[in-house]
């Protein structure tokens, strides 16, 4: 999809527009090389809009945690999954994921008539309804985009929180993603509890 496409958020509306539940799912952290893979399951009120709930990367700080508010007070529904380090090493990034997706799922109190999930294809057992998976599902699904907020407010406070206890290694700056910053630091205070050791830059590190 070219530049400067504007996404309206309004697939719901278009491809569902007489179903009461649809779930959107997301992650966030799949391609940190530190911390956990978290993941978000939203079903919003039918018709629900807010030019705050897009693509949880659209939008700042600020902007995130007012959205990740808004979405708990007025979702009909929300799940959110926290995949832990040994799982996401005992598999693969991918596999936790989907993995966390599937929890997340059944977490649910309401079944779903649809789930939307941005690009993965879980298997939500005994589930009857419509499952579709997205490609940039977060800037076309509402609920989508609401999952995605969801899961990166809570992970990225979930980074900052390791922050305070692996300060040298600057967590709420770059939130276990490989950076410059985040290359440099490993390289000076080598890995910690919460580096995915399965994960190339941290094996390399490992393997010196």
């Amino acid at each position: 999809m070219g530049e400067g496409i504007v996404y309206n958020y309004d697939y719901e509306q278009i491809n569902y527009p007489n179903i009461e539940y649809i779930a959107g799912f997301d992650e966030a952290g799949r391609g940190a090389i530190a911390g956990p893979i978290v993941v978000g399951a939203v079903i919003l009120p039918v018709g629900f809009k807010s030019e705050l709930i897009k693509d949880s990367k659209k939008l700042s700080f600020k902007q995130r945690e007012e959205a990740y508010k808004l979405i708990i007070d007025q979702a009909v529904d929300y799940a959110i999954t926290i995949v832990d380090l040994p799982v996401i090493e005992n598999s693969n990034p991918k596999a936790a994921s989907v993995r966390g997706m599937e929890i997340a799922f059944k977490s649910l109190s309401f079944m779903p008539n649809v789930c939307l999930i941005d690009f993965e294809k879980p298997d939500f057992t005994d589930f009857q309804g419509i499952s579709e998976s997205l490609v940039r599902g977060d800037q076309k699904s509402i609920n989508i985009a609401a999952a995605s907020i969801l899961a990166k407010v809570l992970r990225d406070r979930i980074m900052i929180s390791f922050h305070q206890d692996y300060p040298d290694y600057q967590f709420a700056t770059h939130k276990g993603y490989y950076t410059k910053l985040h290359a440099d630091n490993l390289e000076k205070h080598g890995i910690s509890v919460i580096h995915r050791k399965t994960y190339l830059p941290v094996k390399k590190l490992i393997n010196k």
